[in-house]
């Protein structure tokens, strides 16, 4: 894993991640995405963890774990609206 570029290498995973939806491959949506989340959490990075766990949370849907999808994807949508809402009036 590349440590000089963690940023660019986080956001390409989550679009391979989304690539892979498009083909419905779960297991590679998973691989891609956990990829992204775990480089993510090591580098301190804000805004791709919330797709990423949007993405996981299709995986899973997609594989038969509806509910856990669905929590992931809670999760990732409530991250990206505080994202949102900090970039907009700035951090509380």
């Amino acid at each position: 894993m590349s440590r000089r570029a963690p940023l660019t290498l986080a956001q390409t995973l989550c679009w391979a991640a989304l690539l892979h939806i498009f083909r419905h491959e779960p297991s590679a949506v998973a691989d891609y995405a956990g990829r992204a989340l775990r480089i993510c959490q090591e580098h301190r990075i804000a805004v791709y963890p919330a797709y990423a766990l949007c993405v996981i949370g299709w995986a899973l849907g997609a594989s038969g774990e509806s509910e856990k999808g669905l929590t992931e994807i809670a999760q990732g949508v409530v991250l990206i609206q505080l994202l949102s809402r900090n970039w907009i009036n700035g951090p509380t």
